[in-house]
């Protein structure tokens, strides 16, 4: 998998191998195929109380550390 962050979205990029088997008379042969996915998250950021330049609380998250 790949994770990549930016400002305000992180996205992971990955591919899942799919298959099954298919018969054919005494023949039986695997037919499969690879998927590429991508889940995208939005990072959030909170000032609490805060002007930029002023004292207070500040969190700032990036999704896929959350979880």
């Amino acid at each position: 998998a790949e994770i990549r962050s930016f400002t305000s979205a992180s996205v992971a990029r990955f591919s899942l191998a799919v298959g099954r088997q298919e018969k054919s008379g005494d023949q039986t042969s695997r037919i499969s195929a690879f998927l590429n996915f991508e889940a995208w998250r939005k990072n959030f950021r909170l000032d609490v109380g805060k002007e930029p330049g002023q004292p207070g609380m500040q969190v700032y998250m990036n999704m896929t550390e959350a979880f």
